[in-house]
């Protein structure tokens, strides 16, 4: 006996949901930063909004190759690029979702230059790129990476429109999903300061008190242990430094 055919607008269904679950998205979203701890800003040539520069997995780069060549898009050799985040990103438009992780590279050499479709570059501290970036969920999860860049993150946010303006809702918590050694997201802030105070301690004569509060001897004084004791508390990260 033979079995009945589907209906036609059944089989047509079964194809709808088959495509949209075939057109989930992963988005790859480099940080680039600079000598100086600045990250690098693009700007969108027909909306005018800022954010970082990314791209969509296809079928033709693996996910090292599509970075670097997003780089080298922008005029740029990269560090090998660092895995700091794993997003979940719901749309509320439709509902569609999207992966997104983030990752972050050191500049090698290469000067900026304009891709397709970007009409300028900015290099920015952490903070003021925060405030500069146009689409709130890009801002909180460059944030979370970089406040805490010892470990990988993951969350889901949910992204809308509320007077004409992208806004975002976080979802689910941030969360680690692994731990890791300080990358150049963590560093790169800071790089200037923590040279220029090394350079310091090496130029400036110190006394034996001096170099003992200063930890630079193999006895800290009591005074530096209890400083010590009071910084870990204290520390949201205490295996990075700086925190």
């Amino acid at each position: 006996m033979n079995k009945p055919l589907l209906p036609p607008i059944l089989f047509f269904c079964l194809l709808c949901i088959a495509g949209e679950a075939l057109a989930a998205s992963t988005f790859h979203r480099l940080l680039v930063f600079n000598d100086d701890g600045e990250l690098m800003l693009v700007r969108f040539e027909d909306s005018g909004r800022w954010v970082t520069p990314g791209w969509y997995q296809d079928d033709e780069s693996s996910i090292r190759q599509g970075l670097q060549a997003l780089a080298a898009n922008h005029g740029l050799a990269v560090t090998e690029p660092e895995l700091r985040g794993v997003f979940s990103l719901r749309a509320d438009s439709d509902g569609a979702i999207s992966t997104r992780l983030v990752h972050s590279a050191l500049v090698k050499s290469g000067s900026t230059k304009l891709p397709p479709g970007i009409d300028r570059i900015e290099w920015l501290p952490v903070e003021a790129a925060l405030e500069r970036i146009s689409f709130p969920h890009i801002s909180e999860q460059i944030a979370q990476v970089t406040r805490h860049p010892g470990t990988v993150w993951g969350g889901t946010q949910l992204r809308y429109q509320e007077d004409g303006q992208p806004r975002s809702r976080i979802v689910e918590a941030f969360h680690p999903l692994a731990g890791g050694p300080p990358g150049p997201t963590g560093r790169a802030p800071h790089l200037a300061l923590r040279h220029g105070l090394q350079a310091l301690v090496k130029a400036t004569p110190m006394s034996g008190r001096a170099a003992m509060e200063a930890g630079m001897t193999d006895k800290p004084t009591p005074s530096a242990r209890l400083n010590s004791r009071r910084q870990e508390a204290t520390k949201p990260c205490s295996n990075l430094l700086p925190c």
